[in-house]
């Protein structure tokens, strides 16, 4: 069977994109006017260079509104309260918030290191969580953004030789804030947040840097790629002694080197791979990593993958975001 055609295409004349986020249940007068249900109105897409922060409307299929930046865009978030958050290369972490029908900035703080790791968000009772670099090579910083106030340094002891911190991902399990972080030197680590502990970590690469990861909190399994053609897949499991443990699960194999984004739809089925080389976004079954599809339509590097999941499976949506300047938008395996 041939593989699908985009639904649609957006793009941006001069700038590549580095980070998409599906923004749903928010108007741009600031109103939720749906239920979790509705279909995501807007796509949220960071670009290199001086392209800034677009909000695309997906009806439309036009630029809504822009939010300028001096710096190219590592990572864009938004949540249900109107609010956005953007990195950039210069380690400034901003929050904007939709007030009278306009994108205000409502504050910033510093991020140091920053190098390619994204801020990782999870809303959590009206907060905004934020994990970042911090000031030490190997430490993460989590933040509650909404306020600007540093909550807690996850920092490795001395000998640890993890590298620069290359991705991160928050999440909550049976009441625990947990994270998710990649490293340099290939290895992932689980950390316990509010008691600022390193649970446990493993090597999923032979020093090469972890590049991209995801992780479904449903199956308490993750994906993980980097420069070398594999993509892994991990397991989170807890003994008898409620001691917790990453393990290695399965692998694939690809045919070209380099995965810049991965990610797993909410509904655990699928996994969608942006290729380093060849313009592609892999499909891949979750629960085997055996191949599904690959999907054809980017020139250079897809830089950025997003998945919006909707209960009605036939309104899900992937979004592929290219180092030439176009986003395309998906329909893929929703029967």
């Amino acid at each position: 069977m041939e593989p699908p055609s985009p639904l649609f295409v957006l793009k941006k004349a001069a700038e590549s994109i580095t980070d998409l986020h599906f923004w749903c249940k928010v108007s741009m007068d600031g109103k939720n006017r749906g239920s979790d249900q509705q279909s995501p109105s807007h796509l949220i897409a960071g670009y290199t260079n001086q392209g800034g922060v677009d909000i695309w409307n997906l009806h439309s299929r036009r630029v809504e509104s822009h939010i300028p930046s001096d710096h190219g865009i590592i990572s864009v978030w938004g949540n249900a309260n109107g609010e956005i958050v953007s990195l950039n290369r210069e380690g400034e972490l901003k929050l904007f918030v939709i007030s009278d029908d306009k994108l205000k900035f409502k504050g910033q703080i510093h991020v140091p290191n920053v190098g390619f790791c994204k801020a990782s968000c999870l809303f959590q009772n009206n907060v905004i969580l934020t994990a970042v670099t911090g000031e030490e090579k190997s430490s993460i910083s989590v933040w509650n953004f909404t306020e600007q106030v540093l909550l807690w340094r996850l920092t490795p002891s001395e000998n640890s030789m993890l590298g620069m911190v290359m991705c991160t991902k928050l999440f909550i399990n049976d009441s625990l804030l947990l994270l998710i972080g990649g490293y340099e030197n290939g290895s992932v680590s689980l950390w316990n947040v509010n008691e600022e502990v390193m649970m446990c970590n493993i090597a999923l690469y032979d020093s090469v840097p972890i590049m991209c990861l995801d992780f479904n909190t449903a199956t308490m399994c993750g994906v993980a790629g980097s420069p070398t053609e594999i993509v892994t897949k991990f397991e989170i499991r807890v003994d008898d002694n409620k001691k917790h443990g990453i393990h290695i699960t399965k692998t694939r194999t690809l045919p070209n080197e380099g995965i810049a984004d991965i990610k797993i739809r909410p509904d655990s089925k699928i996994i969608a791979a942006g290729g380093w080389h060849d313009g592609s976004v892999r499909i891949f079954s979750f629960k085997t990593l055996k191949p599904l599809a690959i999907l054809k339509y980017h020139d250079g590097t897809v830089q950025s993958i997003a998945f919006y999941h909707h209960s009605d499976s036939s309104k899900q949506l992937l979004a592929s975001g290219s180092e030439t300047h176009k986003i395309a938008v998906w329909k893929i395996y929703n029967d």
